[in-house]
């Protein structure tokens, strides 16, 4: 995979597409929350205090000097924009999907050299998901091995457990 790509199963897809739901749903309650009307509202109201924050970190960055009422403005300019920008933005990153099925073992003739490669792969895929689902797994090992074991011994890509 690539930077920025990310591999989960066809059928986890609806899992993930409900938990991003929810995540939209959650922003637009807090972002509805903070601006019930219009975004003009909360900063006209706030307009006092982010004058004096203003004032305060200019003084503290240039002592001596004054923070103009033209400055003051644009920084309040400045805040409207970025809430409206709030309001409509989804922060979640976009995503797409690709289907990307793996090589059936079962495509592959005997004496194919990509047949070792597709039946490792696919028991790779196939094992510790049969290993954490399974409760007749544990049966299947030879004594005195533990399923958790098993599934660190095949750690063969440093997936995490």
């Amino acid at each position: 995979m690539t930077t920025g790509v990310r591999w989960i199963p066809t059928t986890a897809v609806p899992l993930f597409e409900a938990a991003r739901a929810s995540l939209s749903v959650q922003k637009d309650d807090i972002v509805g929350a903070l601006f019930k009307e219009e975004v003009e509202d909360p900063i006209s109201a706030r307009r006092e205090e982010v004058r004096k924050d203003c004032t305060a970190m200019y003084r503290e960055i240039n002592p001596g000097g004054g923070f103009r009422d033209e400055q003051h403005e644009k920084v309040l300019d400045e805040v409207k924009r970025r809430a409206e920008y709030v309001k409509r933005k989804d922060f979640l990153p976009r995503v797409t999907y690709q289907d990307c099925p793996l090589p059936s073992a079962a495509g592959y003739h005997e004496g194919d050299p990509l047949a070792a490669y597709a039946k490792l792969l696919t028991e790779i895929l196939r094992l510790p998901g049969l290993a954490l689902t399974d409760r007749y797994f544990e049966r299947r090992l030879p004594d005195n091995t533990e399923s958790y074991d098993y599934m660190k011994a095949m750690r063969v890509i440093d997936d995490p457990i």
